[in-house]
């Protein structure tokens, strides 16, 4: 029972002094937008995510920097957006596991909306985004299962810029296949504040952190379900992520949407 203790302990506690920023991947918009008066979009699902750890011990003095790492990993994206003419949605999400807030627009070029769209509709649309997040971490020890006296902090913060041309056909009346290319642009900047230790062995000190990234690639998605009403979107994400002193990242993401429009 003890071992299986100091595993889980472990495990629980890896990564707790680490600093690091969460980004999504999943895409989930369609060309097709909600129309106008006003109609509405609300959605929630399971996407992908890139998570790159900055520093991976913010408790060590001094920390080792530039050497991130990236992993992919998931979020929950919740949705909402308004159709303000048959040409122009603008809504809003958020990634509850990233903490990424993003204001969204997009302008349909061909096609007909949702709410009338039909067996046939071939649809175009321009896609931008902007957003960010914020992380924090605190720790008191030296390493993970070192002495305590050791007191620092750290703070990121993460913006984003997004754009993508964003293709579809319907298939039929509740099927909708889309997708297209994306680019999404990064910038990170932040520090790591170590207080003086407690033996007065070690002073304080700041460490600055900043940088940048991108991430591009193509989706491709495919909507069952009513145009106006409920429906279900089935992604796979392929892309490439550049972060500053990270390695190049190729990797193939999936994630589902579940969606109600709303009048």
């Amino acid at each position: 029972m003890k071992k299986i203790f100091l595993i889980v302990a472990c495990l629980f506690c890896f990564g707790c002094a680490s600093v690091y920023t969460r980004v999504p991947t999943g895409r989930f918009d369609s060309p097709e937008t909600p129309g106008e008066n006003l109609h509405k979009r609300l959605g929630f699902g399971l996407g992908g995510t890139h998570e790159v750890t900055l520093v991976s011990d913010a408790s060590a003095r001094p920390p080792i920097l530039n050497n991130a790492k990236t992993t992919t990993t998931t979020e929950i994206p919740v949705r909402f957006s308004l159709g303000f003419t048959d040409r122009i949605e603008a809504g809003a999400r958020y990634g509850i596991l990233t903490g990424i807030a993003m204001l969204f627009g997009k302008f349909q070029f061909t096609g007909d909306p949702a709410w009338r769209a039909k067996e046939g509709n071939f649809s175009t649309s321009i896609f931008a985004a902007i957003g960010g997040n914020e992380n924090n971490n605190k720790g008191d020890q030296n390493g993970t299962f070192g002495p305590g006296g050791y007191p620092w902090t750290s703070k990121v913060t993460t913006t984003l810029a997004d754009i993508a041309l964003i293709l579809g056909y319907r298939v039929n009346n509740y099927f909708l296949i889309f997708g297209g290319p994306f680019a999404t642009f990064y910038t990170y900047k932040g520090s790591i504040n170590q207080q003086a230790t407690a033996d007065g062995t070690s002073p304080a000190a700041d460490y600055p952190l900043n940088g940048s990234g991108r991430n591009t690639g193509a989706n491709l998605a495919f909507q069952l379900g009513k145009p106006a009403g409920f429906s279900l979107t089935v992604e796979g994400t392929y892309s490439t992520f550049d972060w500053s002193s990270a390695s190049t990242a190729r990797d193939l993401q999936g994630g589902l949407l579940f969606e109600w429009g709303l009048d």
